[in-house]
Parts: structure tokens; C-alpha cells; sequence
């Protein structure tokens, strides 16, 4: 048997996406896990990743994102995946153009069982008792507008969100940002 190369999770290439949400044009980095150019569905558990892509010639609907959840075998794991990780899933895909989800469900001991590629839309259908894609783009929708109308241009700010309170919450600071140090 052929020795099949490791993939290094860590390994992901940068997306700049042009998008417009409500009023407001989005000009945003995405982190991409990798691209598939032969084709979709589970071919994509072969994407070129790292060197593999070429990048300049990719387009969006190339994008794929890896996943991995729990075999989907109880109704208590299946209700966790659709009420939120389809939710978490979708909007991450969907504001970067991913159009391709691949999902590896593992067993209790780690060990990747299936692989399923999930249209990125498809995720909606998934969650749709639990969530509604117009209410996600809407609350982004108005956090932009209340980032614009809580910031100053040139500012620095720290926004954070805390899910114990259900809040986000916005402090200017004098402090140097990771990316701003790197050399």
C-alpha cells in the first residue's frame, strides 16, 4: 500500500473576500483549510493543500472547509450539530464564499470514520429548526452598525464576546495588537 502524506491542520492559506451585508461593504481576511480543485463531494478528502493549490487561479467555490464532529449517533448529538455547529459552520462558509463543507465524524477514540461533503447551504436546511439565516445576517448586520457608531477612525479597540452574558463588549485601547508587533 502507497504511504498516504499527513495532513498538518495547522496548514491553511488566507482569503481576502469582497462581500456586502445590508448597507455596508465587507472588505475581510478568511482563513481557507484548503481548496479542491479536481472536482466536490468526497473527492475533497484529497484537497491540494500548501503548496498543492494554486492559489492565484482559485475562485471561491473552490473553498473548502474541514469540520470534524462526533458520529452523529444519538439524539443528543445530533441535536448539538443541528443547533449549532450547522449554525457555526454556515455562517463562517457563507460570509468567505466557502461553498463546500467537509465533515469527518470520529468515534468516541478520535479515529475519523466517515467523511461527508456538505454543500455550504445545505447547512441551513440541517439547522432549520433551530435557526433562521436571515436573523444570523441581521445580528452581523447590526454589530457592524453598532461597531461604526462606537468607533472613531484610526482607533484601536477590543471587541470581545462574552457567551456566559450574551454580550459583546467594546474597549479602546493604547495596546499594540499581536499582528501590529510581527515582524
Amino acid at each position: 500500500a502507497s504511504a498516504q502524506p499527513v495532513v498538518d491542520a495547522n496548514v491553511e492559506f488566507c482569503s481576502v473576500v469582497a462581500t456586502k451585508l445590508g448597507r455596508y461593504r465587507i472588505v475581510m481576511g478568511a482563513e481557507i483549510d484548503a481548496c479542491n480543485e479536481a472536482g466536490s463531494g468526497a473527492e475533497a478528502a484529497s484537497v491540494a493543500r500548501e503548496e498543492g493549490c494554486g492559489c492565484d487561479r482559485v475562485r471561491t467555490r473552490a473553498y473548502v472547509e474541514l469540520k470534524t464532529s462526533r458520529v452523529l449517533d444519538n439524539p443528543r448529538v445530533v441535536n448539538t450539530f443541528e443547533r449549532h455547529k450547522s449554525r457555526q459552520w454556515w455562517i463562517q462558509s457563507y460570509l468567505a464564499g466557502v461553498q463546500t463543507v467537509v465533515m469527518g465524524l470520529r468515534d468516541d477514540q478520535g479515529n475519523l470514520v466517515e467523511l461527508r461533503s456538505i454543500p455550504t447551504s445545505q447547512l441551513v436546511h440541517i439547522g432549520r429548526k433551530f435557526w433562521n439565516p436571515r436573523v444570523c445576517l441581521q445580528f452581523t448586520h447590526n454589530c457592524i452598525e453598532w461597531l461604526r457608531e462606537n468607533t472613531a477612525e484610526n482607533g484601536r479597540y477590543l471587541l470581545s464576546f462574552s457567551p456566559t452574558n450574551r454580550t459583546l463588549s467594546l474597549c479602546e485601547t493604547d495596546e499594540l495588537m499581536s499582528w501590529e508587533t510581527s515582524t
